[in-house]
C-alpha cells in the first residue's frame, strides 16, 4: 500500500510492536534492549543533573569552572584514544559470534584493548607534558585538575571500552549501570565525605581525583563481568588490522565531530573568557539539553525499528512509524521547554546564586535544542542508512561553524556568545540533515509529516 492511501489506524502497527516485544526473535531482544537502555538513560538524566547540581554546590562556581573545562577536554581527546574501536566492537564482535569466527574473534578483542590502552597512555602524557609545559597560564588548582584528568582518561576509556564489549554481547544493563548510574552516584559520594572533612577547601583537584578513583574501580568491575559473560575457548588469534582501521576511521570522524559540537563551547569559553564562565554555562548547557531527553529516548527505541523496516523494505512503516514519534516529541518537549523558560532561573539557583546570570544563555540553547528535537531522529536515520560519511561531512562543517562563531561572538557577548553560536551551528546541522534525508529516502522527520501525510490523502 503507497503512502497515500495509508491509513491514520495505528492501532495495528502498535500491537505488532507489543507483539515483537514479547517474542523470542533477534528483533524482539533487541528491542527489549533498547528499552531496558531507556529506562536506564531516564534514570541516568536525573541522577547526571543531580551530582552537576551538588557538586557546583559544595565546591563553588570557580573550582566548578575548573572541573567541567578539564572535564570536557578529556571527552574530546578520548575520542582519538578509543580510535573508533568503540562503535567498531559493536559492529564486529556480533558479526564474528554469529559466524563462530572465534580466532577473528578474539583476535578484534585482544586489538582493540591494546590499541586503545596504548593510545590512552600516550594521550595521557601528551596532556601531561603540555600541562606542564605551559603550567605558568594556569592556577594550581587548574594544573594539578589537568594532570588527574590526564589519569582519568586513561581508567574512562578502558572503562569504556569494556561497556560497548558488553553490549555488543547485548548484556545492556551490565553495559549501561557503571558509566551511567554508578559512575556519578559514587562521585557525589566521595564529593560529599571529602567536603564533610575540607569544607570550603574542597576543590575541582579533589572532585578530578575521586572521578579517577571511581572510574578505575569501575574498569576492574565491568572487567569481571566481561569474564563471566564473555568466555571463549583459546584458539589461535587472527589479527586484520588494516581492514578494521578502514571500518573504524569514518566511525571515529562521526563520533569525534558530534563530541566536538557538544564541547567546543564550554572549551572556547574557558579560553577565551574564563574558567568560571565556562562551569556557569556547562550548567545551563546541561539543563537545556532536558528538553531533548525524548528525542535520546526515541532514538533508542527508535534505532532497532528503523534497522528492521529498512531491511525489509517495509518504507510505508517507516514513514508511519517516524509520524509517530514526530507527535511523541512534540508532546513531550513543548511543555519541557516552557517549564525550563519559566523556572529556569529558580532551577540555575540550585547550583548556586552565581549560576542565575547564565538564564539568558540557558533561553538562547532551549531554541537550539527545541529545533534538534524539532529535526527528529535524522541523525540516526543518515547512519542507518549507511550515509554516515554524509554525516561526517555535515558535523564536520558544523564544527568549523561553531569555532568560526564562538572566536568571534565570545569576546564581544561572553556566555551569551557561545550560546547564540551553539544553537546558530545546532539549526544548521539539523537542517542540512533534514534536507539531505529528504533528498535521498523522501523521508520527513518533522511534526510537518503529518500536514504533508493529511495533502497527501485522497
Amino acid at each position: 500500500m503507497s503512502d497515500k492511501k495509508a491509513s491514520l489506524n495505528y492501532g495495528p502497527l502498535l500491537q505488532e510492536a507489543i507483539r515483537k516485544l514479547r517474542g523470542d526473535g533477534v528483533g524482539s531482544i533487541i528491542a527489549r534492549g533498547a528499552g531496558s537502555a531507556f529506562v536506564i538513560k531516564a534514570l541516568a538524566a536525573g541522577v547526571a543533573f543531580g551530582s552537576y547540581m551538588v557538586i557546583a554546590r559544595l565546591i563553588g562556581v570557580e573550582s566548578f569552572g575548573y572541573y567541567v573545562y578539564v572535564l570536557g577536554w578529556i571527552s574530546v581527546i578520548m575520542c582519538v584514544s578509543k580510535l573508533g574501536l568503540d562503535s567498531a566492537t559493536l559492529r564486529f564482535l556480533p558479526a564474528y559470534s554469529a559466524k563462530r569466527d572465534w580466532p577473528r574473534y578474539q583476535g578484534f578483542v585482544r586489538f582493540s584493548v591494546w590499541m586503545t590502552t596504548a593510545v590512552s597512555l600516550l594521550t595521557a602524557l601528551v596532556l601531561g607534558a603540555v600541562t606542564f609545559v605551559f603550567e605558568d597560564r594556569f592556577s594550581p588548582e587548574l594544573r594539578l585538575t589537568f594532570f588527574l584528568g590526564s589519569l582519568v582518561l586513561i581508567a574512562r576509556t578502558v572503562m569504556e571500552m569494556n561497556a560497548f564489549r558488553l553490549q555488543a554481547l547485548k548484556a545492556i544493563i551490565q553495559s549501561y549501570v557503571p558509566q551511567h548510574l554508578a559512575l556519578p552516584l559514587l562521585l557525589v559520594a566521595g564529593v560529599a565525605v571529602v567536603w564533610a572533612f575540607l569544607k570550603d577547601q574542597t576543590g575541582s583537584h579533589h572532585v578530578m581525583g575521586i572521578y579517577f578513583a571511581a572510574t578505575t574501580f569501575l574498569a576492574i568491575i565491568t572487567w569481571f563481568l566481561l569474564k563471566q559473560i564473555d568466555f571463549r575457548e583459546a584458539v589461535r588469534r587472527i589479527y586484520e588490522p588494516r581492514y578494521w582501521f578502514r571500518v573504524c576511521l569514518p566511525l571515529l570522524l562521526v563520533t569525534g565531530m558530534a563530541r566536538l559540537l557538544t564541547r567546543i563551547d564550554v572549551l572556547m569559553l574557558g579560553a577565551i573568557d574564563s574558567t568560571d564562565s565556562a562551569g556557569i554555562y556547562s550548567a545551563a548547557s546541561e539543563i537545556s539539553t532536558l528538553i531533548s531527553f525524548g528525542l535520546i529516548a526515541a532514538n533508542a527505541i527508535m534505532a532497532p525499528m528503523i534497522a528492521e523496516l529498512l531491511s525489509e523494505g517495509r518504507i510505508d512503516e517507516l514513514r508511519r512509524s517516524i509520524r509517530l514519534c514526530a507527535l511523541g516529541l512534540m508532546i513531550f518537549t513543548i511543555p519541557a521547554a516552557l517549564v525550563i523558560l519559566l523556572f529556569g532561573r529558580w532551577i540555575l539557583g540550585l547550583f548556586g546564586a552565581d549560576f542565575v546570570e547564565g538564564y539568558s544563555a540557558l533561553a538562547i540553547l532551549c531554541l537550539g535544542q527545541f529545533f534538534n528535537v524539532f529535526a527528529g531522529p535524522v541523525g540516526l536515520l543518515m547512519t542507518m542508512t549507511h550515509y554516515e560519511k554524509s554525516a561526517a561531512g555535515i558535523f564536520a562543517f558544523a564544527v568549523l561553524a561553531n569555532v568560526a562563531l564562538n572566536a568571534s561572538l565570545i569576546p564581544v557577548l561572553g556566555i551569551k556568545g557561545a550560546a547564540i553560536a551553539t544553537t546558530t551551528t545546532t539549526i544548521l546541522w539539523n537542517a542540512l540533515m533534514l534536507l539531505f534525508v529528504w533528498s535521498k529516502l523522501r523521508i520527513d522527520t518533522t511534526i510537518f509529516c503529518w500536514l504533508r501525510h493529511s495533502q497527501d490523502r485522497p
